[in-house]
């Protein structure tokens, strides 16, 4: 280590000289020779965790083929700020590990992205309030051994830098892979944090780690709060908009930000994710996730911003330069448009249906104007199935809003390829012009007491039988449509429950119910379908059912929302079209047909 710090006072010196003598000289540069480790890891971080998270206190010793325990990682965390206090995180592509050591300003000797191959063999490894790391041994506390520090020049006797360091940082979603070339940033929930049981073997993997929790807010109980009083250190805590979920975050009164107010609204919070306790709960506030607490390196971990809120939202060109930050803001365009069908991926703006028909319902395309016609310069907006969004926003069902300014709240990130922004869906969640909120209207229900208005087409009637669908009246508190092509044994049989014209003019987001059941269900999922067509044609178009009934009984089942959304303002039929094979002959009862939608 004085060899590298040499180094750079000679590069110092150098450069000094240089000025000294005039501009006219001409130096070579000097050569950075990058640190090659000799020592060969041959232990993961999770391995060395498995083999040592039930002790407290144990000077690690030599395998049992002679060899040391060597392990290797990039320090993720920096003492530069004050906050974390003599202690080293490295990162391997398994797990995470905290070395306490005994020297402040650790960061001089190894930087963030920096790769360390370290011997623990003779160092000690246990626990400081159930956090596992490595150190040296202390004194017990409560009759248990605890860690503490160990010697600097100990730990790095045992310590080979490998390489210059590599500050890339991939991000990755809990419970992913993580990689091998880089650091990386475990992107997490609060809720998910909350899930992990204490001091569980997924609970000693988690310690330590890079995360970041997005969609986060202080909790600020008073203005002016700020990151914590003047050499002392406190609790801080960030919470999930619900306030349902709540974390630790540990601040120093000697970190350089301590006095620096915290920020309101909503951000991401990230840091080094350590422990302290035995996980029980010791507060009455529920809403805290107990033994976890974050230390945050330095202010660059958090990341609000005034703007994107719904006062001051985003414009579409600030929503495309922040995608894939972790931001969850407001935006504000004017919809121009929606992706083609069957686009994936957008690469031109032919992929983008700028004209006034033929829209898709799952999605709307917005820029800064009505008349901009570049996808370039355009977010696309995702509208789920089932929410407000689609059902007010879509032009598929709403043409009339090309053109509108719409006003949503979601996370910015790539969708169909393009800018995005995802996640959005409730009333509170938009504002678009000139928006009327309808009324969930039922507009045909029936099968519940006849079929009297429906027909039936028998494509093909099972050999030896007279029908495919039937009213069934066998049960008199339990009627229903029924088919069959069963005869005997399994037949080949087509069929169509016809409905009477539904007429859906005026309507929104239109959707269908029903409840249906069949026993033994060899085919019928493969072969039995729900259809729709516009009144006056032939062609039928097939509809995904989401919900089945379970097989062995005939216990009916709800079928799930069926979308309408392609037929809206259209007159249509609907159809229940059942098939069979002599490969299986199900039969199939349908009942309690509800069309509905908004008006």
């Amino acid at each position: 280590m004085k060899l590298y710090k040499s180094l750079l006072a000679g590069v110092a010196l150098f450069g000094m000289a240089a000025t000294l003598t005039g501009c006219q000289n001409e130096f070579d540069d000097p050569v950075m020779t990058a640190p090659v480790a000799t020592m060969q890891p041959n232990t993961t971080i999770a391995e060395l965790k498995t083999a040592f998270m039930d002790t407290n206190a144990e000077l690690i010793p030599e395998k049992e083929n002679g060899e040391h325990y060597i392990i290797h990682g990039r320090v993720v965390s920096s003492d530069a700020t004050g906050n974390i206090y003599k202690a080293l995180v490295i990162q391997d592509e398994t797990a995470a590990l905290t070395f306490s050591i005994n020297r402040a300003s650790l960061y001089n000797y190894w930087h963030v992205g920096q790769e360390l191959v370290i011997d623990l063999t003779d160092l000690w490894i246990g626990k400081y309030n159930n956090l596992l790391q490595v150190g040296w041994l202390g004194d017990p506390y409560d009759g248990v051994d605890q860690l503490t520090f160990v010697d600097f020049d100990t730990f790095n006797a045992h310590t080979q830098m490998n390489g210059f360091p590599k500050t890339d940082v991939k991000l990755v979603s809990y419970g992913d892979e993580y990689p091998s070339d880089s650091m990386y940033k475990i992107v997490m929930t609060p809720d998910e944090l909350r899930n992990v049981t204490a001091l569980s073997e997924e609970c000693v993997m988690l310690m330590s780690q890079l995360v970041e929790f997005r969609d986060v807010e202080w909790q600020i109980t008073e203005s002016g709060l700020t990151y914590a009083p003047f050499q002392e250190s406190v609790n801080r805590y960030i919470e999930n908009e619900s306030k349902s979920d709540k974390i630790c975050v540990r601040n120093s009164g000697y970190a350089n930000f301590y006095n620096v107010a915290l920020p309101s609204g909503l951000g991401s919070v990230s840091g080094i994710l350590s422990w302290y306790g035995n996980g029980s709960a010791s507060t009455s506030d529920a809403a805290l996730i107990p033994g976890w607490q974050m230390l945050i390196r330095s202010l660059n971990d958090v990341v609000f911003d005034t703007t994107g809120s719904y006062e001051e939202p985003y414009s579409v060109a600030e929503a495309i330069e922040k995608q894939g930050l972790g931001k969850k803001a407001w935006i504000e365009g004017m919809i121009v448009g929606s992706v083609v069908p069957g686009v994936s991926d957008v690469t031109s703006n032919d992929d983008i249906n700028f004209t006034s028909g033929d829209h898709i319902s799952n999605n709307v395309v917005i820029a800064a104007s009505a008349d901009v016609r570049d996808w370039k310069q355009c977010v696309v907006v995702a509208l789920p199935q089932g929410t407000d969004l689609r059902t007010y926003v879509n032009l598929e069902g709403n043409p009339g809003n090309l053109g509108k300014k719409l006003k949503v709240r979601g996370d910015l990130e790539s969708y169909l390829g393009m800018a995005g922004l995802t996640g959005s869906g409730p009333m509170a969640d938009f504002w678009l012009e000139d928006l009327v909120v309808r009324t969930e209207t039922t507009i045909y229900s029936g099968l519940s007491a006849n079929a009297d208005d429906w027909t039936f087409d028998n494509v093909k009637i099972p050999a030896g039988g007279s029908y495919v669908w039937k009213w069934d009246t066998t049960y008199a508190d339990n009627k229903y449509l029924k088919a069959s092509g069963y005869v005997g044994s399994n037949q080949n049989a087509e069929g169509y429950a016809i409905s009477p014209e539904i007429d859906l003019t005026g309507i929104a987001s239109p959707k269908a119910n029903f409840k249906h059941a069949a026993k033994f269900q060899t085919t019928f999922k493969e072969l039995c379908k729900f259809c729709v067509r516009e009144a006056g044609q032939t062609e039928w178009t097939e509809l995904e059912i989401p919900e089945w009934p379970v097989a062995g009984g005939w216990t009916f089942a709800n079928s799930g929302t069926i979308s309408l959304d392609q037929f809206a303002g259209k007159k249509i039929q609907v159809a229940f079209k059942y098939a069979s094979t002599t490969a299986g002959a199900d039969t199939w009862e349908v009942k309690d047909l509800v069309i509905s939608g908004l008006k």
